[in-house]
């Protein structure tokens, strides 16, 4: 489930965190092979511990990232 947060043009704050985000993965991309970064994106557990791949095939692929979640408090987000 997708929870959509509206906040107003006078938060700098954390429409600064998303430019950054947006910015960070555009950099990364144009780097990289897309192909290989959808394959990780799609392979990413979500918060129901299932990835997107796993919803649509009912099975696990391969990849390189770890099937466990993080905790939060572990993350760090740059504020």
């Amino acid at each position: 489930m997708t929870i959509h947060e509206i906040n107003s043009l006078h938060n700098l704050q954390s429409n600064g965190l998303v430019e950054q985000a947006v910015k960070s993965i555009i950099k990364k991309t144009n780097k990289t092979n897309i192909e290989s970064n959808l394959f990780a994106w799609r392979n990413t557990p979500r918060a129901d511990g299932f990835s997107t791949a796993q919803m649509m095939i009912s099975v696990g692929q391969p990849s390189y990232l770890a099937n466990e979640k993080i905790d939060s408090n572990d993350v760090n987000v740059g504020y």
